[in-house]
């Protein structure tokens, strides 16, 4: 599309209040040890195309790597400040952020002086205690999944957002963790969203 076009509002929608998008990726277990077939949607788009993805050769193994993305369109009212501007005290806790590190990487390894499961117990004590941020309510979702690599893939990421009229809206916001990919896609496509780092994967 023309680039008017792509960071405009399609013909009656309304734009959301507040546009969220977000990428992850993960692993899951294939019974087929066979390669995918062709890709059946074909060459990527220039936008997509132009940028260098990070892609992983196909494992002889059963593991393989999917993607998602997440489109949310919420309501919060507009604030001067920041409505949560502490990292709640579950975040800082030094009992706690090594175990909950170690659960999102295996790469990761125990240290001797890193803290056991008798020290966990006080720290989820205190999450329960802490006050709860309450974050906006979420109107509508939409999950996008795939196998395919992400050239293809985060067309249709951006395609779906387009069509819920995420440019329009007057606050844009992309969450995403460490991966290079997450940001590429950022850039080739939400250009005008808010960039909001996952600080707990960036941590692992």
């Amino acid at each position: 599309m023309p680039l008017v076009e792509k960071f405009a509002v399609p013909a009656g929608v309304t734009p959301p209040d507040l546009a969220v998008v977000m990428a992850d990726g993960g692993r899951l277990q294939i019974l087929d040890r066979s390669r995918p077939p062709a890709d059946p949607l074909g060459p990527a788009p220039d936008g997509a195309a132009a940028e260098a993805w990070d892609e992983e050769p196909v494992p002889s193994g059963h593991w393989r790597q999917d993607k998602g993305g997440l489109l949310l369109t919420m309501h919060s009212a507009v604030s001067v400040t920041d409505p949560c501007p502490d990292i709640q005290p579950s975040f800082v806790d030094a009992t706690r952020i090594p175990e909950l590190v170690r659960e999102l990487s295996r790469h990761v390894q125990q240290t001797e002086d890193a803290p056991g499961s008798a020290a966990a117990a006080p720290a989820a004590a205190a999450v329960q205690e802490e006050t709860a941020y309450q974050a906006p309510p979420v109107r509508q979702r939409q999950v996008l999944a795939s196998r395919r690599t992400w050239p293809p893939f985060a067309p249709l990421v951006a395609a779906a957002a387009w069509a819920w009229g995420f440019q329009g809206a007057a606050r844009k916001a992309f969450v995403g963790d460490g991966s290079a990919n997450h940001w590429r896609l950022q850039r080739c496509f939400f250009g005008s969203f808010v960039p909001i780092l996952d600080f707990i994967h960036a941590l692992s």
